[in-house]
């Protein structure tokens, strides 16, 4: 997972790279490895407000998870 993270950051032509960026291909690389690590890293790294953000975000990865 790491080295895949890697390999998509070595395509940004920016000496810098937001944190926004790298949390999102985390959370990528992450849900294909486990879906219930992956909704643990999003509820601290989205910030989730309160119960109906959490049900949300478990609701996109079902629908992904259907789409595959």
């Amino acid at each position: 997972a790491v080295l895949n993270i890697m390999k998509k950051l070595e395509k940004f032509s920016e000496g810098e790279i937001a944190t926004k960026i790298i949390g999102n291909l985390a959370m990528e690389e992450i849900s294909k490895l486990d879906q219930v690590s992956c909704v643990r890293y999003a509820s601290v790294y989205q910030d989730f407000n309160n119960v109906s953000d959490f049900i949300d975000f478990v609701n996109t990865i079902i629908l992904e998870k259907n789409r595959n």
